[in-house]
């Protein structure tokens, strides 16, 4: 009985240890990333206010943090695609700031790519290819298999709106501030909304996809062909029919056995028909011998010439 609890237990601990390795939040890894990429707008803020207004101070300032981030990067061993997208990223927001000489412009790049995010996100739910289920089945390997899994389809359609809202709640703060051109204001909320948003989101949206799968589903790692169930129905389907042919063929076998059974009266009734109809045929054999004289008499009668009372024939002489 113990050792049985032990496994138990055991086992318990494996699946909880299988379940955290295959966690959003360790998939995905954005509460580092998020970090990385809040310090980029808070240096250009302060070299901005630092230097009185000057953007191309504000903007090499951002520039030269996020090279040194990208370089950090790299010696954490990430991949190099993702520092130089995190560096374009600053450059791109520098250039706008200096192209239009506003400093609450270098946020413009942030308050567009949120909100191009949400349509994007909200588009692939609605044609049922979620980008967290493309997303994590790049980074198992998998690529769109999962998709034929209805259920891990399922979860990550419902855990997808919370990316959605999640880039929503950061278009909602990022408009007003940066119509009323607060500069300041946006660096907070940027701080604001990047980790502490980004760690919400990852444990709202790993909560909802366990909560939409089924209790008995192995994981994000071993999703569930639907051809399995098929397969299974069909095998299912076949041993039903099976069952079927073999009780038509025990039924037709004891159908034949019936017909020969009275097939094999039938012969008896006709051995003891042709016996009973020979039997007849000799009793009624004496009776139309017996029958025969009688019929000869009068004809034997009636053949012979008609003799007078005195001997004679019947023709009489003149």
């Amino acid at each position: 009985m113990t050792e049985h609890l032990d496994e138990r237990s055991r086992a318990g601990r494996g699946s909880a240890a299988a379940a955290d390795a295959d966690s959003l939040p360790r998939l995905l890894g954005g509460r580092r990333g998020a970090a990385d990429a809040s310090v980029p707008p808070l240096v250009f803020v302060l070299a901005w206010w630092l230097g009185q207004g000057s953007v191309p101070i504000g903007a090499g300032a951002a520039l030269a943090a996020g090279l040194v981030i990208a370089v950090l990067r790299l010696r954490r061993g990430h991949r190099p695609v993702a520092a130089l997208l995190g560096m374009l990223g600053v450059a791109v927001a520098g250039a706008v700031a200096l192209y239009t000489g506003r400093a609450v412009d270098y946020f413009l790049v942030q308050l567009l790519s949120n909100a191009g995010s949400a349509l994007v996100w909200a588009l692939s739910i609605l044609v049922r290819r979620p980008l967290l289920g493309v997303i994590v089945g790049v980074l198992l390997g998998q690529k769109m298999r999962w998709r034929r899994d209805a259920d891990l389809l399922r979860a990550y359609g419902r855990s997808s709106w919370v990316w959605v809202g999640q880039y929503l709640t950061r278009l909602a703060v990022f408009l007003p501030l940066w119509i009323a051109e607060q500069a300041g204001a946006l660096v907070v909320a940027r701080a604001v909304l990047s980790l502490p948003l980004v760690t919400l989101c990852l444990a709202v949206s790993w909560a909802v996809l366990r909560r939409s799968l089924p209790s008995g589903h192995p994981g994000l790692r071993h999703p569930q062909s639907g051809e399995r169930a098929g397969d299974s129905a069909v095998s299912s389907t076949t041993g039903q029919d099976g069952a079927m042919s073999g009780q038509a063929v025990s039924d037709g076998a004891d159908s034949s056995g019936a017909a020969d059974r009275l097939d094999t009266e039938a012969g008896v009734g006709s051995d003891c028909g042709s016996a009973v109809s020979g039997q007849a045929a000799g009793r009624s054999q004496p009776q139309t011998s017996q029958a025969q004289p009688r019929l000869a008499g009068p004809q034997s009668e009636r053949s012979l010439p008609e003799t007078a009372p005195g001997g004679t024939s019947g023709a009489q002489t003149p």
